[in-house]
């Protein structure tokens, strides 16, 4: 890895900690800056804009899922339970999906789309279980998983309920993929 690459990773390593607590709109580059000890001016020329920072954030960020939590088109539901334990660790992941879906909406995420939509042809090329299209389970199935995380507005956040009660709910999301595709 060279210098540029350690800063860039410096500066996105900063910004996700920014941008996941106030969101494109709160976040001041100021902030990223001090926080790695750069001028605003070093973080601009890498990235350009505040918006063009937090486009690489999110990719970088959404990324991760696809490089950590590898598709098993066999096992869908222990696919869904590793995207839930991922969602779960990585709760300023979530932050940004819920800042992105926030006020981020016409921010261009091609390479993320292209990952997933990568995954539905796997999954085709597969054999869909059940009676649901592909493209239709790759969106349920990280829906599902990422529905308990930090950004749901309907309960607590899991970071204040029980292990055991994480469990369960782990649990009960694998169980529904499972009804809808009909594993074992």
């Amino acid at each position: 890895m060279g210098k540029g690459d350690i800063t860039r990773e410096k500066i996105l390593d900063a910004a996700t900690s920014e941008f996941a607590e106030f969101g494109l709109s709160g976040a001041r580059v100021e902030s990223i800056a001090k926080a790695i000890g750069m001028s605003k001016n070093h973080i601009y020329i890498h990235f350009g804009s505040k918006e063009a920072l937090f486009t690489a954030v999110l990719e970088h960020n959404l990324g991760r899922i696809h490089s950590e939590v590898p598709l098993t088109a066999e096992d869908l539901p222990g696919y869904c339970g590793a995207l839930f334990d991922f969602a779960m660790a990585n709760p300023e992941i979530m932050r940004l999906k819920g800042w992105y879906a926030l006020e981020g909406r016409d921010i261009e995420l091609g390479s993320f789309i292209n990952h997933w939509e990568q995954k539905a042809d796997e999954l085709a090329k597969a054999g869909v279980p059940g009676s649901f299209p592909a493209d239709f389970l790759m969106k349920v199935i990280p829906t599902m998983a990422s529905a308990w995380t930090i950004i749901n507005p309907f309960g607590p956040p899991p970071t204040a309920l029980p292990a055991t009660k994480v469990a369960a709910i782990r649990q009960g999301v694998i169980e529904m993929i499972m009804m809808l595709t009909g594993a074992k």
